[in-house]
C-alpha cells in the first residue's frame, strides 16, 4: 500500500471518529431510536449558519386567548433573538407578509380543527418542505425531502388550554404558560425536539429546559425561555455538523 493510499485513509478515518464523537442534537421527528434530521434552507439560516426566522403574525386578537396571545408572543419569541451559540447565533425578527416572511403564528379554529389538534394541547409547529409538503409527525417528515423552507405555529384558539388544573391559575400563571409555550414552539420552528422523551437521548431530571414538555409552575426543570440545553443543541445542530 502507498503512502498516498495510507495517509487518505488516515484521514478518512479521522473524519469517521470525529463524526462519532460529535454529539446531536434533539431532532424535532423521531420514533424512539431513529432521529429525520431536518434542515432550514437558506431562507432560514443568517449569516452565522444559525436559524433565522422571519415572523409574520395572523393572531386574531379579538377572542380572549387572542389579546392574550397578541400581547404575549414577540416578547416570547424575542427572547431567542441574538442568542449566541458557540460561532453561531439566532435571528428572530418581526415582518409583514410583503417582507416574504419564513414563519407564521395563529391561532385559526380553523387551522386546529382540520389539523385535528386536541383541546387540551397548547400548541403546534408545523414545517413545509422546499415541495411544499406538510410536515407534522414523523412518517410525514420521513416522506419528506428533508429541506425546510416554512414553519407554522399554531396556538390553542381556546384560553381553557392554559387554565385547566387541579387548581386556579393565576394570571401571572397563565402567562407564563402562553410565554413557555409560544417560545417552545419557536424552538420547534428552529427544528428542536423534546429532550425528555425516555426512549430519545432524554437529559438529567436536574437540567431545565425550555424544550421540555410540561408547564412551568408544575415542573422546577421546566424554563419559560431557552436555557443551556437549548445554546447546546442549537451548537451541535446548526455549527458543529456543518463544519464537517
Amino acid at each position: 500500500m502507498s503512502k498516498k493510499v495510507r495517509r487518505w485513509l488516515l484521514s478518512l478515518l479521522v473524519v469517521i471518529v470525529l463524526m462519532g464523537n460529535i454529539a446531536s442534537s434533539h431532532e424535532i421527528y423521531h420514533n424512539g431510536s431513529t432521529p429525520i434530521c431536518l434542515n432550514w434552507t437558506s431562507v432560514g439560516l443568517n449569516s452565522s449558519g444559525g436559524p433565522k426566522l422571519f415572523v409574520n403574525s395572523a393572531i386574531d386578537s379579538s377572542t380572549t386567548a387572542g389579546a392574550r396571545y397578541a400581547a404575549l408572543y414577540q416578547g416570547a419569541m424575542s427572547q431567542w433573538n441574538g442568542l449566541i451559540c458557540g460561532s453561531v447565533n439566532v435571528t428572530v425578527s418581526y415582518v409583514p407578509l410583503a417582507a416574504n416572511p419564513n414563519t407564521y403564528i395563529s391561532n385559526s379554529t380553523y387551522v386546529w380543527n382540520q389539523l385535528g389538534l386536541s383541546s387540551t394541547t397548547a400548541g403546534m409547529t408545523v414545517l413545509y418542505d422546499t415541495q411544499s409538503n406538510q410536515i407534522k409527525s414523523y412518517s410525514t417528515a420521513n416522506s419528506s425531502n428533508k429541506s425546510i423552507k416554512q414553519a407554522s405555529i399554531y396556538l390553542n384558539p381556546d384560553i381553557t388550554a392554559f387554565t385547566q388544573g387541579t387548581y386556579s391559575p393565576t394570571s401571572t400563571i397563565v402567562n407564563n404558560r402562553i410565554i413557555k409555550t409560544i417560545a417552545h414552539e419557536t424552538g420547534h420552528a428552529m427544528l428542536l425536539g423534546h429532550p425528555d422523551r425516555p426512549s430519545y437521548n432524554p437529559i438529567g431530571t436536574s437540567v431545565s429546559s425550555l424544550m421540555r414538555q410540561g408547564a412551568p409552575d408544575l415542573y422546577s426543570n421546566v424554563s419559560i425561555s431557552p436555557t443551556n440545553h437549548e445554546i447546546q443543541d442549537i451548537k451541535k445542530k446548526y455549527q458543529d455538523h456543518l463544519q464537517l
